[in-house]
């Protein structure tokens, strides 16, 4: 019966930001968030703690 759901590719990870960089039409500026949590930016909210 479960043969038919899907499996997630990935799991999501969650991160914590009062602002994010944006450009000037608005629009997030994802390249600049990847590159604020390569460098350790962004704390990571843990699983447990999101469901508080």
């Amino acid at each position: 019966m479960n043969r038919h759901l899907k499996i997630p590719d990935r799991v999501a990870q969650w991160y914590l930001s009062s602002d994010l960089p944006l450009t000037a039409s608005g629009k997030v500026q994802k390249f600049r968030v990847r590159e604020l949590i390569e460098q350790g930016a962004l704390p990571r909210i843990d699983a447990h703690d999101r469901l508080r």
